[in-house]
């Protein structure tokens, strides 16, 4: 992406596309690059590490605690709005690549630790999307990626109105 080089999330190549950084064909071949990526990586430490052994970061609700699907919506919601914003607000204050990626990293951190108990750590349907594909859970976590989709995308729109509220860009700005 030539805003800063790449993106491996597809929401925040969502947000991008909304903001006009990136066209609908520069979208659709970063997602293709970024499933493919969820997949290849999720394989590797499926290899590694076989996740019935290792649950943590397969999504999914109904596992106990906070984990019900009303709950993992929300919380999926949350987080993956801070943070398209931060992604967003660090591009828009021009600030240099390494410091956008330190700051949305940090924000996918602690959004990431708090889901990791909620529903495994979405956030970022291409990761959701591989992990799914190999991890052996009850319930089954293929059958509940839909929502470590759709929310998170949901999410990035959502967010660059938010984004609109607090900065500088008009609504003309983005489609």
């Amino acid at each position: 992406i030539g805003v800063i080089g790449a993106v491996a999330n597809p929401a925040l190549s969502l947000a991008l596309l909304f903001v006009r950084e990136i066209s609908p064909r520069e979208m659709l071949q970063d997602w293709a690059g970024q499933f493919t990526g969820g997949v290849v990586g999720a394989a590797i430490i499926w290899g590694i590490n076989d996740q019935t052994r290792a649950k943590r970061g397969a999504n999914g609700w109904d596992t106990g605690g906070f984990s019900e699907l009303g709950s993992v919506i929300a919380a999926e919601l949350v987080f993956t709005i801070v943070l398209v914003v931060v992604f967003l607000s660090a591009i828009s204050n021009g600030l240099s690549t390494a410091a956008i990626a330190a700051y949305t990293g940090l924000a996918s951190t602690v959004g990431m630790l708090v889901l990791l108990g909620i529903s495994g750590g979405g956030m970022n349907p291409a990761r959701s999307f591989g992990s799914s594909l190999f991890t052996d859970a009850d319930p089954d976590a293929l059958g509940q990626v839909i929502v470590f989709i759709v929310v998170p995308l949901i999410a990035a729109i959502a967010a660059v109105f938010i984004w609109l509220a607090i900065d500088d860009a008009e609504v003309g700005d983005t489609l």
